[in-house]
């Protein structure tokens, strides 16, 4: 299944990937699952659209640091789920993108990972989400994927899961989107069990991602 080519993405769009070669990906997998989880994680990735060019599209946050990329790098052997806030007016999508841009060039959290492990184990120690350390290890000028999409989206007051932004996963993303069809539509998911593209986006035209 072909991606929907780049002129079809809008400002703010949330891309969730799952990089199935990446380490880093697959061990955030591991550590997004959380007693409160609904779903099981499929996502380690997540990145923001913050253009229709080809060449640079998506902002995210690598472990080479925060860089603006191009969506076609998830064409092949990747799991993706693209998403868009209903009803999202131009200007927030401005907004939303201003402050991803503002961590670009930022170099990768890498201790806010740490913090997630550490939360990881103890919730699973008590049966209950924790989030003590990934608020303890927080440092704004050392983001991960989730900090740089959560952050942008809550300069207008949208959270997900309700959560701060420091505490969010991948994961939480996921399942906002899912489990709020009402605020988000999913416009493309290659996803097996995730919520399927309604009717109006299923005429959305692939191209070739290259």
């Amino acid at each position: 299944m072909n991606l929907p080519h780049p002129s079809q993405l809008n400002l703010a769009d949330i891309v969730l990937t799952s990089r199935k070669k990446s380490i880093l990906s697959n061990l955030i997998n591991i550590f997004s699952t959380t007693p409160s989880d609904k779903t099981k994680t499929i996502f380690g990735h997540v990145a923001i659209a913050c253009s229709s060019n080809n060449k640079k599209n998506i902002i995210e946050a690598l472990a080479t640091g925060v860089t603006k990329s191009s969506i076609t790098k998830y064409s092949k052997k990747h799991t993706v789920l693209i998403a868009r806030l209903n009803c999202l007016k131009y200007f927030e999508g401005l907004q939303i993108i201003n402050k991803a841009e503002s961590y670009i060039g930022k170099k990768y959290g890498f201790l806010l990972l740490i913090g997630h492990l550490a939360d990881y184990f103890f919730s699973n120690l008590i049966r209950k989400d924790f989030y003590f350390f990934r608020k303890l290890t927080g440092n704004n000028n050392y983001p991960i994927c989730s900090w740089v999409v959560s952050y942008a989206y809550d300069s207008i007051h949208i959270r997900f899961n309700s959560l701060k932004p420091r505490c969010v996963q991948p994961d939480d993303i996921a399942d906002e989107i899912q489990f709020n069809p009402l605020q988000w539509s999913v416009i493309f998911s290659n996803a097996i069990n995730a919520p399927t593209p309604p009717k109006k986006y299923s005429q959305i035209p692939s191209g070739p991602l290259s």
